[in-house]
């Protein structure tokens, strides 16, 4: 008899799958028997979860570390502080919110109160992928590039989950099934995360589609919006040459030369025989150094210019003439210098430019004068 119930368990369970996998678009779903097996289990792991008040995706341990915590004193929040900016710049989550966990509540902003709910999301979805992992062992068949590469878009998409940027987290998520059909973390990532459940949404290349809207932005002359999609780009396939290529344009044609170099420099990187691409990193640099010295030649005459003011601030003056405009100021006051006058321009309060001569100079003046 039990045999028969676990049969006929397993029956009602494998069947809708077989049926469903015979008229579903699997370009559009990608949902195989195994799939929809593990969501049908997981959808019994989910409802006697609820029955439990919620608690039995966490250990008792975790539970109540997360509850009890004890009186800190202003240095051990501190290093608590610096734990959590390390974890940040990390992107390490599960320390993020282990640090937090530990901060009594009247030391975490309300920014890191919403942050604690996000965390604790991807805590609860990596729980779940390790019971699924330990269950049915989907990751068998991955290669250990395509391991990594989908590690790093479902790191890159939770970050921008944190920071606001749900739209592009949901479109590299989507990207990082499109080229793992079982990727259960990022599945369960959109279903916990953006209320999107298996067969809810298309899977599709979000590369060409990245791409696509970049080569519209770089033409028409948006090449903000170019980089936007471009630096997307650059964390779903970090090993893609073109890519480099057009964000290293992108950012030259911008006026940010010192990061088309570095695009450009991992685009030669990638493909070390690129002579002509070589040329172009060395005349940017070459540029870059002109510019750089330009600008340090026009700091050092401003800084000039103001200790000249400040020396010729107790001198006494006679004024010559006050103008409307900066450029008629500066037009007589080299006049005055022509004529042998340390000539001085300054802005009233008025907006308007008196331009003055020491009367040291005057005197002399007049006293050649009289000598004549």
């Amino acid at each position: 008899m039990k045999v028969f119930i676990i049969s006929s368990f397993m029956f009602a369970l494998v069947v809708p799958t077989l049926s469903f996998e015979s008229t579903a678009d699997k370009d559009v779903f990608g949902i195989s028997m195994l799939e929809t097996y593990t969501q049908s289990i997981g959808t019994i792991l989910l409802s006697q979860n609820q029955e439990n008040g919620g608690d039995s995706f966490f250990n008792d341990d975790e539970t109540s570390d997360a509850v009890e915590k004890k009186d800190l004193t202003d240095d051990e929040i501190g290093e608590l502080n610096d734990q959590y900016n390390r974890a940040v710049r990390e992107k390490n989550f599960s320390k993020q919110l282990d640090v937090l966990q530990k901060l009594p509540e009247s030391s975490i902003s309300t920014k890191q109160k919403i942050q604690i709910a996000q965390l604790e999301l991807f805590h609860k979805v990596e729980v779940e992928d390790k019971e699924n992992s330990e269950l049915f062992k989907t990751d068998g068949d991955v290669s250990k590039s395509l391991k990594v590469r989908l590690s790093g878009i479902y790191r890159e998409a939770q970050q921008l989950y944190i920071d606001g940027e749900k739209k592009i987290a949901r479109d590299m998520l989507i990207h990082s099934i499109y080229l793992h059909r079982r990727f259960f973390k990022a599945k369960k990532f959109l279903e916990y995360g953006f209320d999107l459940k298996v067969g809810s949404y298309k899977v599709e290349n979000m590369e060409s589609k990245y791409w696509n809207r970049s080569s519209i932005s770089f033409y028409g002359g948006n090449y903000q919006g170019a980089i936007e999609d471009l630096e997307i780009l650059t964390y779903l396939d970090r090993k893609n040459q073109e890519i480099y290529d057009r964000l290293g344009s992108s950012y030259y044609m911008s006026g940010q030369k010192k990061k088309a170099i570095g695009a450009w420099e991992t685009s030669l990187f990638l493909v070390p025989d690129n002579t002509e691409l070589s040329d172009i990193i060395n005349k940017t640099k070459k540029l870059l150094k002109e510019e750089n010295d330009e600008n340090k030649r026009r700091l050092a005459e401003r800084k000039a210019s103001e200790k000249q003011d400040e020396e010729t601030v107790e001198v006494e003056t006679q004024l010559m003439r006050v103008a409307a405009k900066r450029d008629q100021a500066y037009s007589y006051a080299q006049e005055l210098k022509a004529q042998g006058f340390s000539a001085i321009v300054e802005e009233m309060e008025n907006g308007k430019f008196a331009v003055k001569v020491p009367k040291s100079e005057l005197n002399k003046g007049t006293k050649k004068e009289e000598n004549k």
